[in-house]
């Protein structure tokens, strides 16, 4: 082969023992995408395996847990309906609402971005073998990465098979953990082949991944740290690093030092608007008819000091030479305008910093860093003229409780209700959001209430309508007939703005919190195609927790029969759950039978085996079954040993899982009375009376009349032990 493929890196790399870390996942809702956001530890290693209906992010650190409290805080399940991580160190699984896949990248250096957008496959795919990047690398977004010309190369067929005893190819004498290595450069080869650096030959096996699952992360001993100066990359995540490294390196960083006399509070005086501007506005052309830059810049800092973002990027494109515009003009200005700003990134990284710059760079970033000088911040906020803390102050009190700081939070609404005069539709919102944070769901519902019936503002109130519902989605209550109603008129008032497709889904959910379901699905017609299957997998959650069986049976045959991808797995297993329980084994069963289905879970492992009892299928039962234990899974296959007439098998499983009882109903059935458990049992007081009950070895017939009497009070005491014994058996 004459073309470098796949190479490996050797390097000298410490030896860090994995801490249990708590990593808190942020996120954050987009036209195009879905974003969650966490830092990294240093040095940690992650991976993501993806495919069109969930995602499966891992991290190097056994004791890792995900903080995913308020995810659902700040974005609809629309895209991402779940997430879950069943144990400490596990992966986190991300379940898709959409024909979607997510993707991965390192920003700033240890924060790992998780975007989810839809998926231009042509055909669903199951989970994707795992993107695996270092987290010390700068890693940018896939969206503005350079495109790289990669020449065709022939297909590459690789010799997967094992290698014959001590051949040439046998390393085993030389690298202790071959068989670690030998699955990372596979893991590395099907990678390449996804990225079009590699063609895998027809006639090459397939790489079990799901049988070398425990070998992603290996335990490498002590005394053998070959594996752990390896490193296994394709050529493209090889000059990407590069690029990255590049790019990041050529930023110059701000100081703090250097900009953090900010004080916008200096620039204006309160009441001198009228003056102020038209003075300035009649001086900014000269009597030559030249602009005046001079002015211009005055200009812009009072429309600023005012709060007037749009008019002043109108007026900083009037001055002669942008370059000599300071930096922080066109940034402050856009953030008033509209809250962003495309050169945010000046202001990346500056959020600890003592003076008003801090203020700005929270602003900015629209997060709140780990670093954040949370009281510069506040301190800034307070400096503000009053008009301009009512403007930001419910931006910022958003940030906070976003970032979980309840103390900040109040001390920004202490600022701002200290000389409001009436309730701010938007305060009240985030006052709800810190009840939210405490725990509080009936003080969060009430100042919700309070939005939405102020009139005065009429984007809010659809919004913390929206919020209403969610909550009571989360807690399963109801929700009252006239919001209900309410949230129709929002959604036909809104239905031409992104506002209306939210307002649509909130209606949708709405109308099956009150067991509205056939109005329900008749307005799931109403959204888009990429909208649709987040509501359609929450009014199926209802329909199989709160409708009764033939309303159930009815709408769920129907509306479950949908492509791979577009329920929820958790949706999927619960719709099948009553259908077992109802009796309709064969409908359950074609519903688990997920093509795609990919890793099953234990929990699907059960509900597959019992639709397999159900229609008479004890062998379908026991391959379901394998590989999982416990007290269910010992039920279920003494089930499935009985169905076959293995009873005795059947009681020792019960046995071993400590369900004596019904291992003594197995051993009373096949009629092995002296191995009974000792339980107090129905059946093991019918062994008893069973065993006392068996006939002699021989019957003399009585040659005297006493012992006829005799034997007719024994016969009399047979029937009393048979009555109790069909009593003691029902």
């Amino acid at each position: 082969m004459t073309r470098l493929i796949l190479f490996l890196v050797l390097s000298t790399l410490s030896a860090t023992s994995a801490l249990a870390e708590r990593l808190i996942v942020r996120s954050g809702e987009h036209p195009n995408f879905t974003r969650l956001v966490m830092k990294l530890p240093q040095g940690i290693e992650w991976s993501l395996r993806t495919g069109t209906s969930e995602a499966e992010l891992s991290m190097e650190l056994p004791d890792v847990e995900f903080d995913t409290t308020g995810v659902f805080a700040r974005i609809p399940r629309a895209r991402l309906t779940a997430l879950k991580q069943e144990t400490t160190g596990g992966p986190l699984r991300l379940s898709f609402g959409c024909f979607c896949e997510a993707k991965a990248f390192v920003e700033a250096g240890n924060y790992l971005v998780v975007d989810i957008r839809k998926s231009t496959a042509s055909r669903p795919i199951a989970l994707k073998l795992p993107i695996v990047l270092p987290a010390t690398a700068q890693t940018a977004d896939p969206e503005d990465s350079p495109e790289i010309e990669i020449s065709d190369a022939p297909p590459l067929s690789l010799p997967l098979d094992p290698p014959s005893p001590r051949s040439q190819n046998d390393l085993s004498h030389l690298l202790p953990n071959q068989r670690q290595t030998e699955f990372r450069l596979l893991t590395q080869i099907t990678r390449a082949v996804d990225q079009d650096v590699l063609d895998i030959a027809p006639n090459v096996v397939a790489i079990d991944i799901e049988g070398t699952e425990h070998l992603e992360n290996p335990d490498v001993p002590d005394a053998v740290s070959f594996n752990e100066n390896i490193r296994i990359a394709t050529v493209i995540d090889r000059d990407l690093y590069g690029l990255s490294d590049h790019m990041s390196n050529g930023t110059t960083k701000r100081t703090c030092s250097a900009i953090d006399d900010l004080e916008l509070s200096q620039w204006g005086e309160p009441g001198g608007f009228g003056d102020h501007i038209g003075d300035l506005r009649n001086r900014v052309v000269t009597e030559a008819g030249d602009i005046d830059p001079d002015v211009v810049v005055e200009l812009v800092k009072q429309y600023i000091y005012f709060g007037f973002g749009t008019e002043a990027l109108n007026t900083l494109s009037l001055h002669p030479n942008p370059s000599q515009i300071t930096w922080e003009l066109p940034i402050l200005a856009g953030l008033l305008d509209n809250g962003s700003t495309p050169a945010a990134f000046e202001l990346t990284g500056l959020q600890h910093c003592d003076g008003p710059i801090s203020l700005w760079s929270v602003l900015a970033q629209d997060n709140l860093a780990q670093d954040a000088n949370t009281q510069a911040i506040t301190n800034a906020f307070a400096k503000l003229p009053e008009h301009l803390q009512f403007q930001l102050g419910p931006k910022l009190g958003m940030i906070l409780t976003r970032a979980g700081d309840k103390v900040s939070t109040r001390a920004v609404l202490r600022i701002l209700n200290r000389s409001r005069p009436s309730p701010q539709p938007e305060v009240s919102l985030v006052e709800a959001e810190v009840a939210r944070l405490e725990g509080d769901h009936e003080e969060y519902q009430e100042k919700l209430e309070t939005v939405v019936e102020d009139t005065s503002d009429s984007e809010q109130a659809p919004r913390a309508l929206i919020a209403l519902l969610e909550d009571r989605w989360e807690l399963r209550q109801g929700f009252s007939e006239a919001n209900t109603e309410l949230l129709a008129a929002h959604a036909h008032e809104f239905r031409k703005s992104e506002l209306g497709t939210d307002l649509q889904r909130a209606y949708v959910l709405a109308l099956g919190l009150n067991g509205q379901f056939d109005e329900g699905f008749s307005e799931l017609g109403e959204l888009g195609t990429d909208q649709r299957p987040a509501s359609l997998n929450r009014i199926l959650t209802l329909l199989a927790e709160r409708a009764d069986d033939v309303s159930f049976l009815k709408l769920a045959l129907e509306h479950s029969d949908q492509r791979p991808g577009i329920l929820a797995r958790e949706t999927v297993d619960l719709l099948a759950e009553r259908l077992i329980d109802l009796g309709f084994y064969k409908q359950a069963m074609d519903l688990l039978d997920d093509p795609l289905k990919g890793r099953v879970a234990k929990n699907r492992k059960f509900l597959l085996a019992r639709a397999a009892l159900g229609m008479n299928l004890p062998h379908r039962a026991q391959l379901e079954l394998l590989g999982t234990k416990g007290p269910e899974a010992a039920r279920l296959r003494a089930k499935a040993l009985e169905q076959k007439g293995e009873l005795t098998a059947a009681a020792e499983q019960l046995v071993e899982s400590g369900q004596l009882d019904d291992a003594a109903r197995a051993l009373w059935l096949t009629e092995n009375w002296e191995q009974m458990p000792e339980v107090d049992s129905a059946y093991t007081r019918a062994a008893e009376l069973s065993i006392n009950l068996q006939p002699p070895e021989t019957i003399e017939i009585p040659s005297r009349l006493s012992e006829a009497r005799n034997l007719i009070s024994e016969s009399e005491n047979a029937r009393a032990a048979i009555g109790e014994l069909l009593d003691a058996i029902n």
